[in-house]
């Protein structure tokens, strides 16, 4: 098993938590080809504004892959704005395993979590869609909330 940590929008976690099922772009099919039945996703979602408040980027949940990755067309994913026809067809199936009721704000734990290796500028390290992290990582977040 895997532990994987996948960085996405806040309306496109609430896709995720609401189909169940998670969609890479093309140029990702590879590195979710690496994704296996009963691998663990934690879900990153990135800070977002609201009106004038800003939301601290954080992890509302936990899932295990349910499916093999397969192709689908079906519009489900907001692309962002610079790729705007992107639909995000590389997909797989999930199962939640925990989802936060206060999502944990990511700021508070990077000082304990291993994958993270510069405390300093963490952020640098969240710039793509998925990231495999270490077994320790996902324990931690466990036993968080």
């Amino acid at each position: 098993m895997s532990v994987w940590l996948a960085i996405t929008s806040y309306e496109n976690w609430e896709t995720v938590k609401n189909s169940n099922i998670w969609g890479v772009p093309i140029k990702n099919s590879n590195l979710l080809k690496k994704v296996k039945i009963n691998d663990k996703i934690i879900f990153y979602v990135k800070k977002r504004k609201i009106d004038k408040n800003e939301i601290l980027s954080n992890i509302p949940g936990i899932f295990q892959v349910i499916s093999d990755n397969f192709i689908d067309e079906t519009p489900l994913f907001k692309p962002p704005i610079k790729t705007s026809n992107e639909i995000f067809p590389m997909r797989i199936k999930l199962k939640p395993i925990k989802i936060f009721f206060n999502p944990l704000v990511f700021s508070e734990h990077v000082n304990r979590l291993d994958f993270i290796k510069n405390k300093e500028k963490w952020t640098g390290q969240l710039q793509t869609t998925m990231i495999s992290i270490p077994d320790k990582d996902l324990e931690y977040i466990l036993s968080l909330n």
